[in-house]
């Protein structure tokens, strides 16, 4: 978004369908956020993963992220709802969270806490005046901590009257144009086909290298892609719980495609 706005005094954003999370926050740097009928924006709350996270049971080699709001809620369900007040009271609660999850981690959620915060506000401040320091805060924290689960879909008339986003609808034109452009990303990135490595493994094969594209950036003169590069192995011998096959990344970056 900076980037962008090294370019442009005024910038808006266009959504005809999803724009959760990160495309949520990016949405929060622009003068305008021009949304379709069936455009949708998302809780900003992030989830951290590093290697102190718990472990999945299921997959003891993987980490389950850990959702900076659900600690928060942890925390706030002992005061406000169990009405836990007595210094013994709450250390025994984070006692027990801490038995759960790594300080470490722990740590890393309250970084993320005050990171995300931070980032909205800057974000809303390149275009929003001094005086509006109040609908900032408040649009933080209806993205934060005010919808309660990170899925909560946030149709237009929502982000209009109860978060407070400076949305507008398009003219029929318009909206017709972004749907269309939305369909051949749609196409490029192959949205509505799930990345299944077992599936790309014929049943003589051993292995099979892959491509896929993760991201597109479009401009007048040229397209560049993010694309992954790898291998797909199968496991001889797998593992109780673990994956059939194993996938290897050889090369990501971006590619100058046109």
């Amino acid at each position: 978004m900076n980037l962008l706005r090294e370019f442009t005094p005024y910038l808006s954003v266009l959504v005809p369908f999803r724009a959760a999370s990160a495309g949520t926050l990016l949405c929060l740097g622009a003068n305008e956020i021009v949304m379709g009928p069936l455009g949708e924006l998302g809780p900003i709350d992030p989830s951290v993963a590093n290697a102190f996270n718990p472990e999945d049971p299921h997959n003891p080699v993987a980490r389950l992220p850990v959702s900076v709001e659900d600690v928060m809620a942890y925390l706030s369900l002992a005061r406000e709802i169990a009405g836990l007040e007595s210094e013994g009271s709450l250390a025994g609660v984070f006692n027990r969270l801490v038995d759960k999850v790594h300080p470490l981690a722990l740590g890393n959620v309250h970084r993320n806490y005050a990171l995300i915060r931070s980032l909205a506000r800057k974000l809303l401040e390149l275009h929003m005046p001094g005086e509006e320091r109040d609908r900032v805060e408040d649009i933080i924290k209806n993205l934060t901590e005010r919808l309660y689960a990170h899925n909560h879909m946030i149709s237009r008339r929502e982000a209009v009257q109860d978060i407070k986003l400076h949305v507008t609808a398009p003219s029929a034109r318009l909206e017709d144009l972004m749907w269309q452009l939305y369909l051949d990303y749609e196409a490029d990135l192959k949205l509505l086909e799930p990345f299944n490595p077992a599936a790309l493994l014929k049943p003589q094969e051993y292995s099979v290298e892959f491509e896929a594209t993760g991201g597109i950036i479009e401009s007048i003169p040229c397209l560049d892609a993010f694309v992954f590069n790898g291998t797909i192995t199968r496991e001889s011998q797998p593992r109780e719980g673990a994956p059939p096959v194993n996938v290897t990344f050889t090369r990501q970056g971006w590619r100058q495609l046109i």
